[in-house]
């Protein structure tokens, strides 16, 4: 997979940038753990990729309000998929700067912690945003040459 790839090289590229982001992640649900995401409609998001976001849909601005009451403050960021919703497998992403305006809207930026998959369909819930329940991909490590 290209996420184990690709945090292969950055840990053999730069030990030291690697290790202080492993610290500063905050710990998230064991891979085995099931739990449930807001979902964020917008654009694929590889592990540890960051955004920027303007929120300012008003059902999106539910969905970061609900994620920032999180400890840590997540949500799921997926790409479009079939029939109009969205990938099976998307982002798990924490919020690690957020500014709200006075009319609410949000201006946030993220970080894709790692990449999840729903284990069943999602619901559109009340506030509009979908929400669904996920379990943690592990990808295999990477061998070494």
């Amino acid at each position: 997979p290209v996420a184990t790839t690709l945090a292969s090289l950055v840990r053999a590229l730069a030990p030291d940038a690697y290790a202080a982001r492993e610290r500063a992640a905050a710990p998230l649900p064991k891979a085995d753990d099931t739990l449930k995401l807001g979902v964020f409609v917008l654009d694929h998001l590889l592990p540890r990729q960051r955004l920027r976001l303007h929120v300012f849909e008003p059902r999106y601005r539910a969905l970061v309000a609900a994620a920032l009451a999180r400890s840590p403050p997540t949500f799921g960021l997926a790409g479009p998929g079939n029939a109009g919703g969205f990938a099976d497998i998307f982002a798990e992403c924490e919020v690690v700067e957020c500014a709200e305006t006075t009319d609410g809207r949000y201006y946030l930026t993220i970080v894709a912690r790692r990449r999840v998959a729903a284990v069943r369909p999602a619901v559109l819930g009340d506030d509009g945003y979908y929400v669904a329940a996920v379990r943690p991909l592990v990808d295999a490590p990477v061998a070494s040459d």
